[in-house]
């Protein structure tokens, strides 16, 4: 992600810089938390280093995401490129569409979360469970992807005064469950989060009954950017 910070940065010193497209996974696995979140209120950060896990800051916003068993992308750009449709919504929803098509082409139905009826929900599992806030794949936004109801891809955007990044986690297993065991929650909360996240999201391998190799889910993302974009 630092490398994603530099190319945005870089974009917003140089207006003529073209856009950036990058997918990526980790290794080892990390927890990310968003822009605006205190790590110290939110991660117990003893239980991630005990796991094995990495803690870093995204410039972009949103909430605490284990990236682990995902495809992660960034798309960095002007905000003035047509390309993208100028507004916040306006390329969130560009960028969700190439995620979109890609994973139909593989037998996936995904579709918006608007399309869905699907709502953001923020609230706690149950009264005072926590002030700890829900992890981003607990909810899904309009323009994020859900199938039957569940979201498969979450994204956040980060606008400055010429560019923009966006951020997004495309989930290939399970591997993001285990965020829950990381959060400084109750432990008599922990197990409601855990089923919580569970029934609220859904995978690739969930949905295909098998976790597509990296090279045939990049080659899926990356025709449908260049049908999208047509570069």
């Amino acid at each position: 992600m630092a490398r994603d910070t530099a190319l945005f940065e870089s974009a917003e010193a140089d207006p003529t810089a073209p856009p950036v497209f990058r997918l990526y996974t980790w290794s080892p696995p990390a927890i990310s938390f968003g822009y605006h979140q205190v790590i110290e209120d939110e991660i117990d950060v003893d239980a991630a280093q005990a796991r094995g896990f990495d803690i870093v800051r995204r410039p972009t916003g949103g909430r605490a995401i284990l990236h682990h068993q995902e495809l992660t992308y960034a798309v960095v750009a002007p905000l003035d490129d047509p390309r993208f449709g100028g507004r916040l919504h306006e390329s969130h929803a560009r960028i969700s569409e190439v995620f979109r098509r890609a994973l139909n082409s593989l037998g996936v139905p995904a579709v918006m979360a608007a399309a869905a009826g699907a709502t953001i929900d923020d609230s706690p599992v149950e009264p005072g469970d926590s002030g700890v806030s829900a992890p981003c794949f607990a909810a899904a936004t309009r323009t994020e992807l859900v199938v039957n109801g569940r979201k498969i891809l979450g994204s956040a955007q980060r606008r400055g005064s010429r560019a923009f990044l966006q951020h997004g986690s495309l989930l290939l297993a399970e591997g993001h469950l285990a965020l829950v065991d990381c959060l400084k929650l109750p432990e008599a909360a922990r197990e409601r989060w855990r089923r919580r996240l569970a029934a609220t999201t859904t995978t690739l391998g969930q949905e295909l009954k098998r976790v597509p190799e990296l090279e045939e889910l990049v080659r899926a993302v990356g025709n449908s950017f260049r049908n999208e974009f047509g570069s």
